[in-house]
């Protein structure tokens, strides 16, 4: 659900209390009712009712004292009074949701999640027509929840469902495209091809839901694939949505072997490249190495056919890291020309429009990218960071925030003591830090805490820490500019500039940023500081706007 363009995470009750509402607009609808309907066999409180629509309130940006969209009888009931207006029959937006399995086979999973990647990816291809990320609609798997609750969550017109079946080495699926905002069946039709041709299925259907909707197609088709190949794809995709060291690493592994058994398969190639790229993202291996052999797998993909913009979303990402900034935005948005929904080029555009001096333009690019990948945590993230960059410290803490609520198992520590640094709340900054080792099971670093935690300011534990990561760095890898921050925060200026240098030398994944990161302001007055950001094709004049 989305209000002025920004996504609204509603919990699953509160958006049925809202629909709800918005069916029955045309009277008042009693407390006990709503009770009813939208919680069934729960028995709640009147207290957990009236907490519930204030949290929609809160949500919609209503008030009690003047109504907008929701209006109170005291003790008796709700009424929406707000205009609804139908937004029309032509389709803009649109989800795939899992597909089902129904070949009894548990182990066949990884197919009917890989055609549902390569739906998902077809459709991105189709200009005109957002559609949203594959990561996204993963939650949906097995949900029994109504298909209008969940357009709207996703924020889109349309849904597509379908199942899957496996007889012999043929595959049979059957798909149908559903109004989100209606519920009303607006196309099905079943494709059965042999294993080899499952891509050309795949362009078949949705070639038939774009005729369907008015839009062009993707007319080429892939050939066949040999179906060991295909297998080792999907596994590979399966894993690489894990995002784990050990989901990536093996991922790698199936891809890799899918690319040696079709070394033309230029989908494989570029789902290759996204994964050592994610690995250099996350820090999972030190990023040079990981972000070379992303670029050798972009360049294979690029090559070898051009469906896949994520070999040339990744190739930018490279250039990027090159700091060869102009061949990146060019790459960048010749994957948009051929996929506009691609995540990683819509981030990557992103940081073109901030490198070509146009930061609120960049916060609304990924602002973009937040709404087509509503339950994708990497790709809510640079929401947070470019907020960041902006100096936009509020918004970036409240989104920042909301991330870590809907996503629990991917802490983000460090975000938020770089926010809470800026404010310069330094306690909770601290306690960021603190949490974020804690994590890691970094007993070294937190023994600083722990001897500091009573009486040693927050400039001299952070010097303590860098000098702790500059010993280990002389025997295992800790990125450069890890130590260049942490002497950022401490005040010190030499030592900062020293490893921050040494982390442009490096290659270190995030240094592209160096020109707009406000914790390194306290060095914007050294000439070398100035040197090192021309040294990336940076002109001072626009890192100082």
């Amino acid at each position: 659900m989305y209000r002025n363009g920004v996504a609204l995470h509603l919990e699953p009750r509160v958006l049925r209390l809202l629909i709800y509402l918005i069916e029955n607009r045309d009277r008042l609808v009693p407390r006990e009712e709503l009770a009813d309907n939208v919680w069934g066999d729960t028995v709640i409180s009147d207290s957990a009712l009236s907490q519930a629509v204030a949290r929609l309130r809160k949500a919609l940006g209503d008030s009690t004292a003047s109504p907008r969209y929701i209006e109170t009888a005291h003790s008796q009931g709700y009424r929406f009074a707000a205009e609804v207006q139908a937004s029309g029959s032509q389709i803009h937006s649109i989800a795939v949701l899992p597909i089902r399995n129904l070949t009894g086979d548990s182990g066949q999973d990884y197919m009917a999640y890989g055609l549902q990647d390569g739906l998902t990816t077809e459709l991105s291809r189709i200009s005109d027509l957002r559609v949203t990320s594959f990561q996204s609609t993963l939650r949906y798997s097995g949900s029994d929840r109504a298909l209008p609750e969940i357009a709207l969550e996703l924020g889109v017109d349309a849904l597509v469902e379908g199942s899957l079946m496996k007889i012999g080495e043929q595959i049979e699926v059957n798909l149908q495209l559903i109004d989100g905002r209606t519920d009303e069946h607006i196309w099905a039709q079943h494709f059965e091809r042999e294993i080899p041709y499952s891509f050309d299925l795949l362009t078949n259907a949705v070639n038939a839901i774009a005729s369907k909707i008015g839009l062009h197609g993707v007319h080429e088709s892939i050939g066949p694939v040999d179906p060991n190949a295909i297998q080792a794809y999907w596994l590979g995709l399966n894993d690489m949505n894990r995002l784990s060291p050990t989901g990536l690493a093996s991922a790698i592994n199936y891809l890799r072997t899918a690319t040696e058994i079709e070394p033309r398969f230029d989908l494989a190639w570029g789902n290759l490249a996204v994964t050592h790229f994610l690995q250099a993202l996350f820090g999972f291996t030190p990023p040079r190495e990981s972000m070379e052999k992303a670029q050798l797998a972009a360049q294979h993909a690029v090559r070898v056919g051009n469906r896949s913009s994520f070999g040339l979303s990744v190739l930018g990402w490279t250039y990027l890291c090159n700091q060869d900034f102009p061949g990146a935005c060019k790459t960048t948005r010749e994957a948009l020309r051929i996929n506009p929904s691609d995540p990683y080029a819509i981030h990557g555009d992103a940081d073109c429009l901030l490198y070509e001096g146009h930061m609120e333009e960049s916060v609304e690019r990924v602002r973009e990218l937040a709404l087509i990948a509503p339950f994708s945590f990497i790709h809510q993230v640079p929401l947070s960071y470019h907020l960041f960059l902006a100096r936009r410290y509020d918004e970036a803490l409240a989104f920042t925030l909301s991330i870590q609520e809907r996503f629990p198992n991917f802490p983000l520590h460090k975000n938020l003591s770089l926010i809470y640094w800026q404010q310069g709340l330094y306690d909770k900054a601290l306690q960021e830090e603190r949490r974020k080792y804690e994590l890691y099971g970094d007993t070294e670093l937190l023994t600083l805490f722990d001897e500091s935690e009573a009486a040693t300011a927050p400039r001299e534990l952070m010097r303590a820490i860098a000098e702790a990561l500059v010993e280990r760095s002389a025997t295992s890898y800790v990125d450069a500019i890890e130590i260049g921050e942490a002497f950022a925060k401490a005040g010190a200026v030499d030592e900062a500039i020293y490893w921050l240098t040494r982390a442009v030398e490096q290659k270190s994944f995030t240094v592209v940023h160096l020109p707009f990161r406000p914790d390194f302001d306290g060095l914007r007055g050294d000439p070398r500081f100035t040197g090192l950001l021309q040294k990336l094709g940076y002109q001072a004049a626009r890192v100082t706007d």
